[in-house]
């Protein structure tokens, strides 16, 4: 949002509450993303994510129990080609499909019959 003037919660209630159309159906808003060049090379512009950059972070120790994290960003850039052609899509149901129940009845176990476990 740092194309904008508006202050953080008055974006907050743009964004994250349902506004009514004129024709009576309530619904977030809808972002539309405006890009000068990809305009004029006649693309279709996307709003750029955490995965059009390189991060490195650092763990960087304060005192006994206490870090803060470094964080370096690079320049957003577009994956090349070479490597957009080796990218598989992942069978996301197939991977997260839940267990047969069968399956699950093994996994669980009756927490009156469970043996006593030690906590802390």
């Amino acid at each position: 949002m740092a194309g904008t003037t508006h202050p953080p919660d008055t974006i907050a209630r743009l964004t994250e509450t349902p506004h009514e159309c004129r024709c009576g159906t309530k619904a977030l808003l809808n972002e539309i993303i405006r890009c000068d060049e990809c305009s004029r090379r006649r693309a279709e512009p996307r709003r750029r994510t955490l995965f059009d950059a390189d991060l490195r972070v650092t763990r960087i120790p304060k005192g006994a129990d206490k870090f803060v994290l470094g964080i370096e960003v690079s320049a957003f850039r577009s994956i090349p080609d070479e490597f957009q052609r080796l990218a598989r899509p992942l069978d996301l149901k197939r991977t997260f499909a839940p267990n047969s129940l069968e399956e699950q009845e093994r996994l669980l176990v009756d927490p009156s019959t469970a043996p006593p476990r030690s906590y802390g």
